[in-house]
Protein backbone atom coordinates (compact mmCIF):
# COMPACT_ATOMS: atom_id res chain seq x y z
CA UNK A 1 0.00 0.00 0.00
CA UNK A 2 1.11 3.31 -1.18
CA UNK A 3 1.95 5.96 1.32
CA UNK A 4 0.17 9.30 1.25
CA UNK A 5 1.71 12.99 0.65
CA UNK A 6 1.58 15.36 3.32
CA UNK A 7 -1.06 16.98 0.63
CA UNK A 8 -3.22 13.92 1.05
CA UNK A 9 -3.17 13.03 4.47
CA UNK A 10 -4.43 17.06 4.90
CA UNK A 11 -7.42 16.22 2.43
CA UNK A 12 -8.22 13.37 3.90
CA UNK A 13 -7.80 15.15 7.61
CA UNK A 14 -9.90 17.79 6.16
CA UNK A 15 -12.73 15.19 4.95
CA UNK A 16 -13.02 13.77 8.37
CA UNK A 17 -13.35 16.98 9.98
CA UNK A 18 -15.76 17.74 7.53
CA UNK A 19 -17.68 14.55 8.09
CA UNK A 20 -17.59 15.22 12.05
CA UNK A 21 -19.73 18.47 11.42
CA UNK A 22 -21.98 16.26 10.05
CA UNK A 23 -22.26 13.72 12.50
CA UNK A 24 -21.26 14.96 15.57
CA UNK A 25 -22.10 11.97 17.51
CA UNK A 26 -20.05 9.91 15.11
CA UNK A 27 -17.13 9.25 17.37
CA UNK A 28 -15.50 6.95 15.39
CA UNK A 29 -14.36 9.82 12.83
CA UNK A 30 -11.96 11.22 16.05
CA UNK A 31 -10.03 8.21 15.50
CA UNK A 32 -9.54 8.70 11.36
CA UNK A 33 -8.72 12.67 12.76
CA UNK A 34 -5.80 11.34 15.13
CA UNK A 35 -4.65 9.17 12.14
CA UNK A 36 -3.92 11.54 9.82
CA UNK A 37 -2.49 13.97 12.87
CA UNK A 38 -0.35 10.94 13.88
CA UNK A 39 0.96 10.78 10.10
CA UNK A 40 1.32 14.35 9.62
CA UNK A 41 3.66 14.21 13.11
CA UNK A 42 1.31 16.54 15.63
CA UNK A 43 0.91 13.94 18.10
CA UNK A 44 -0.11 16.13 20.49
CA UNK A 45 -3.40 16.90 18.18
CA UNK A 46 -3.59 12.80 17.66
CA UNK A 47 -3.79 12.81 21.27
CA UNK A 48 -6.86 15.18 21.83
CA UNK A 49 -8.66 13.35 18.75
CA UNK A 50 -8.28 10.13 20.28
CA UNK A 51 -9.37 11.28 23.72
CA UNK A 52 -12.41 12.44 21.86
CA UNK A 53 -12.15 8.57 20.02
CA UNK A 54 -12.02 7.19 23.55
CA UNK A 55 -16.02 7.02 24.06
CA UNK A 56 -16.41 4.97 21.48
CA UNK A 57 -13.83 2.67 20.94
CA UNK A 58 -11.28 2.67 24.29
CA UNK A 59 -12.19 -1.55 23.75
CA UNK A 60 -10.84 -1.35 20.02
CA UNK A 61 -7.25 -3.14 19.34
CA UNK A 62 -6.69 -0.42 16.08
CA UNK A 63 -7.48 2.18 19.04
CA UNK A 64 -5.53 1.01 21.40
CA UNK A 65 -2.75 0.46 19.00
CA UNK A 66 -2.66 3.95 17.70
CA UNK A 67 -3.01 5.10 21.52
CA UNK A 68 -0.21 3.51 22.53
CA UNK A 69 2.23 4.86 19.42
CA UNK A 70 0.58 8.38 20.25
CA UNK A 71 2.07 7.56 23.55
CA UNK A 72 5.38 6.19 22.56
CA UNK A 73 5.89 9.34 20.13
CA UNK A 74 5.18 11.65 23.14
CA UNK A 75 8.02 10.19 25.41
CA UNK A 76 4.79 9.19 27.53
CA UNK A 77 5.85 6.16 28.22
CA UNK A 78 4.06 4.91 31.07
CA UNK A 79 1.29 5.51 29.97
CA UNK A 80 2.44 3.58 26.46
CA UNK A 81 2.81 0.18 28.43
CA UNK A 82 -0.68 0.97 30.44
CA UNK A 83 -2.48 0.96 26.89
CA UNK A 84 -0.31 -1.63 25.65
CA UNK A 85 -0.91 -4.03 28.52
CA UNK A 86 -4.82 -3.40 27.76
CA UNK A 87 -4.83 -4.47 24.11
CA UNK A 88 -3.08 -7.44 24.98
CA UNK A 89 -5.55 -8.72 26.71
CA UNK A 90 -7.83 -8.24 23.60
CA UNK A 91 -4.32 -9.60 21.59
CA UNK A 92 -2.03 -11.71 23.65
CA UNK A 93 0.36 -12.83 20.84
CA UNK A 94 0.48 -9.95 18.26
CA UNK A 95 4.21 -9.27 17.43
CA UNK A 96 3.47 -5.78 16.59
CA UNK A 97 1.69 -4.61 20.21
CA UNK A 98 5.03 -6.89 21.90
CA UNK A 99 7.57 -5.17 20.06
CA UNK A 100 5.21 -1.32 20.80
CA UNK A 101 5.60 -2.73 24.80
CA UNK A 102 9.37 -3.43 24.07
CA UNK A 103 9.71 0.21 22.72
CA UNK A 104 7.94 1.60 25.71
CA UNK A 105 10.34 -0.18 28.14
CA UNK A 106 13.22 0.56 26.00
CA UNK A 107 11.99 4.42 26.21
CA UNK A 108 11.81 4.08 29.71
CA UNK A 109 15.28 2.74 30.17
CA UNK A 110 13.43 -0.06 31.45
CA UNK A 111 15.89 -2.58 29.05
CA UNK A 112 15.54 -5.92 30.96
CA UNK A 113 11.67 -6.00 30.28
CA UNK A 114 12.57 -4.79 26.60
CA UNK A 115 14.77 -7.63 26.26
CA UNK A 116 12.13 -10.36 27.80
CA UNK A 117 9.11 -8.84 25.67
CA UNK A 118 11.37 -8.86 22.71
CA UNK A 119 12.33 -12.63 23.03
CA UNK A 120 8.26 -13.61 23.74
CA UNK A 121 8.29 -11.95 20.18
CA UNK A 122 10.94 -14.34 18.83
CA UNK A 123 9.01 -16.87 20.31
CA UNK A 124 6.10 -16.69 18.66
CA UNK A 125 7.89 -15.25 15.15
CA UNK A 126 11.08 -16.40 14.57
CA UNK A 127 11.61 -14.64 11.50
CA UNK A 128 10.30 -11.29 12.80
CA UNK A 129 13.75 -8.72 12.02
CA UNK A 130 12.46 -5.56 13.90
CA UNK A 131 12.45 -7.93 16.63
CA UNK A 132 16.06 -9.45 16.05
CA UNK A 133 17.00 -5.39 15.49
CA UNK A 134 15.60 -4.68 18.58
CA UNK A 135 17.18 -7.16 20.55
CA UNK A 136 20.52 -6.34 19.04
CA UNK A 137 19.93 -3.01 20.33
CA UNK A 138 18.86 -4.34 24.03
CA UNK A 139 21.48 -6.44 24.03
CA UNK A 140 24.17 -3.79 22.83
CA UNK A 141 22.82 -1.42 25.92
CA UNK A 142 23.20 -4.31 28.33
CA UNK A 143 26.63 -4.64 27.48
CA UNK A 144 25.70 -8.16 25.97
CA UNK A 145 28.22 -7.50 22.69
CA UNK A 146 27.99 -12.01 22.40
CA UNK A 147 24.25 -10.90 22.25
CA UNK A 148 24.29 -8.33 19.53
CA UNK A 149 26.60 -9.56 17.78
CA UNK A 150 24.15 -13.10 17.33
CA UNK A 151 21.77 -10.53 16.49
CA UNK A 152 24.01 -8.84 13.76
CA UNK A 153 24.22 -12.65 12.53
CA UNK A 154 20.39 -13.95 12.37
CA UNK A 155 19.58 -9.92 10.85
CA UNK A 156 21.92 -10.80 8.21
CA UNK A 157 20.27 -13.69 6.79
CA UNK A 158 16.65 -11.93 7.52
CA UNK A 159 17.57 -8.25 6.59
CA UNK A 160 20.68 -7.35 5.70
CA UNK A 161 19.48 -4.02 5.58
CA UNK A 162 18.70 -4.00 8.96
CA UNK A 163 21.72 -5.35 10.13
CA UNK A 164 23.56 -2.44 8.15
CA UNK A 165 21.32 -0.23 9.94
CA UNK A 166 22.02 -1.57 13.59
CA UNK A 167 25.74 -2.23 13.08
CA UNK A 168 25.58 1.70 11.85
CA UNK A 169 23.37 2.67 14.90
CA UNK A 170 26.08 1.26 17.61
CA UNK A 171 28.99 2.50 15.79
CA UNK A 172 27.35 6.18 16.29
CA UNK A 173 27.11 5.57 20.00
Amino acid sequence: MAELSCDEYQTVLSFFKKALEEEPEKHSYWYDIAFCKGRLGHWDDALAALNKASESQSEEPAFLNLLSHTHIKLKQYDEAVSVLKKALLLRPRSPNLLYKLAAAYFGKGNLKSAKSTILKIIELTPNFSKAHFGLGLVCYYLEDIRGYEQQITVLNKLSPELAQKLAALVRYQ
